[in-house]
């Protein structure tokens, strides 16, 4: 496998509910991670999540639809296509595809809210693109939602999954075990890409 020619660290801006316990002893099931990247268009982006947005997704975990949420600025790496990304957690894959403005939802959260006032808000940004992750749930350690995400992204050559997989876990899980128990990182885990998938991707996988 390679590493691809960058790494990417978020700061968080706004998050949901913890992202769950990880790792202990035995392993619980996977998670799901949806991120979708974004290009502000508008200097009032990160207020229409934060008034709007926030309290959408909160009724979302409330209803058991989602796990956590949360903003992120992209503080290092290219900002040229995006520069704020958002991270849903399911628990269920199913969930990711469930259509978060369903105005049951909506209205629940924003009582009063206008479709236009919804609308405006999704003007404030462009969707770069969006991608489905699923977490591998041998690879991954502590719990909480950190301030701070170094995401690397891999591309594992065809074939080459388990053998990377069992680097992972054999080598460097080890190493982030021990630089967890000095304080130096808050969680560690490792994702593989599900959607979009095919062969033109620049990467496939990702250590957080």
């Amino acid at each position: 496998m390679k590493r691809t020619r960058f790494s990417l660290t978020f700061v968080l801006l706004l998050g949901l509910a913890p992202m769950g316990s990880l790792a202990q002893d035995a392993p619980p099931p996977p998670v799901f991670v949806q991120v979708d990247y974004m290009k502000a268009t508008s200097p009032d982006y990160v207020a229409a999540e934060t008034d709007i947005w926030k309290a959408i997704h909160q009724e979302r975990i409330k209803r058991g639809e989602l796990l956590s949420w949360g903003l992120y600025w992209v503080r290092f790496g290219d900002r040229e296509d995006y520069d704020y990304v958002t991270i849903n957690v399911y628990q269920n894959v199913a969930d990711a595809f469930k259509d978060v403005g369903n105005m049951d939802v909506i209205r629940a959260a924003l009582p009063g809210m206008t479709e236009d006032k919804i609308m405006a808000s999704i003007q404030t940004r462009e969707m770069v693109r969006s991608e489905l992750w699923s977490q591998d749930s041998e690879a991954r350690m502590g719990q909480g939602t950190q301030p701070f995400l170094n995401v690397s992204y891999m591309n594992v050559p065809a074939g080459g999954n388990d053998a990377y997989l069992a680097l992972e876990r054999e080598t460097w899980m080890p190493i982030h075990k021990e630089a967890m128990k000095r304080g130096e990182i808050g969680s560690w885990g490792v994702y593989e890409l599900m959607m979009p998938g095919g062969t033109a991707n620049a990467y496939n996988y990702a250590a957080v």
